[in-house]
Order: C-alpha cells, then sequence, then structure tokens
C-alpha cells in the first residue's frame, strides 16, 4: 500500500515541479527578453540563439524542479510516515 501512496505523491509531485518549471522559465525569459518564451522553439521563425536559449533555460528550471520537488517529497513522507519512501535508500 505504502508504494502505491508514493507513486501517487511522486506523480502529483512531478506534475506540479513540470508546471512550475514552466512557469519559472517563462517568467525569468520574460524578464531577460521582454517578449514570451517560445511557443515551439523548433518553429523555423524562431532564431537558433532564442531556441537554443529557451532549451537551456527550460532545462535547468526542469532539473531544479524535479529535485526540489523529489526532496520535498521525501521530507513530507520521511516526517509524516518515520520512514523512508519506497525504492529510496537512507544515506
Amino acid at each position: 500500500m505504502q508504494t502505491v501512496v508514493w507513486k501517487a505523491l511522486t506523480s502529483v509531485v512531478a506534475f506540479s515541479a513540470a508546471w512550475l518549471a514552466r512557469e519559472a522559465a517563462t517568467a525569468v525569459w520574460t524578464r531577460l527578453s521582454d517578449t514570451d518564451g517560445p511557443v515551439n522553439p523548433a518553429d523555423r521563425s524562431i532564431s537558433w540563439t532564442d531556441a537554443m536559449g529557451w532549451a537551456a533555460l527550460a532545462g535547468i528550471s526542469a532539473g531544479l524542479a524535479r529535485v526540489v520537488g523529489r526532496r520535498s517529497a521525501a521530507t513530507a513522507w520521511e516526517g509524516i510516515t518515520g520512514d523512508t519512501p519506497p525504492g529510496l535508500k537512507a544515506a
């Protein structure tokens, strides 16, 4: 049962992290370039510089959000249950 609950929790966290990463990347992009982030960086009307910059920014945002989300979920799980989440080894 704990494994199912842990998977559900990490799914919610992953969805939230992806949304947050997109929002953060868009906010940073807008602040730096005074334009919205490219909707589709593969669109040929988007410059290579913008496409590569957006890819780097989105990748960094997604990676950071994933780490923060997973660590937060694990911390919450341990605080509630007193145990390490299923599938994670205690350090």
